[in-house]
């Protein structure tokens, strides 16, 4: 695994798109922030599963549900943690709950409500292709 610092100004350019994303294609702003880590180590076909029935999941309780999750690697470089930005009709509790009911045996979640005026979407993005496990996909692709 390689570690690219470069191409800085592309995740700008991409947290930049990511926040005017809901707002353009949905005529509302994101609703939720999520972190996902885990207990243990998960490969590229576990998360992708993992991330789907959470997805399965919302969606039951929401069938507009749309969203992305950013890959990201802890400091060592070894364990994967996700961050999704969720436009939801779902009210806060009952997101929360459905996410916790899903995701609490994997690891641990941490669930907010979106602020445009904090910088998430450029958070997120912020390790986007520096290793090939720093990767973004739509949640409808999962």
């Amino acid at each position: 695994m390689i570690y690219n610092n470069n191409n800085v100004n592309v995740r700008s350019e991409l947290g930049d798109w990511l926040k005017g994303y809901s707002l353009e294609n949905y005529k509302e702003d994101w609703s939720y922030c999520l972190g996902l880590t885990y207990k243990y180590y998960v490969n590229d076909k576990s998360w992708r599963k993992n991330i789907k029935s959470l997805y399965i999941d919302l969606k039951k309780k929401d069938k507009d549900i749309k969203g992305f999750v950013f890959n990201e690697l802890d400091i060592s470089l070894s364990k994967l943690h996700h961050h999704l930005i969720i436009k939801s009709n779902l009210e806060i509790k009952n997101f929360k709950r459905t996410v916790l009911n899903n995701w609490s045996k994997r690891g641990l979640v941490d669930v907010m409500e979106y602020d445009d005026k904090r910088d998430y979407c450029y958070y997120i993005s912020k390790h986007y292709n520096k290793t090939n496990k720093n990767v973004f996909d739509m949640l409808d692709n999962i």
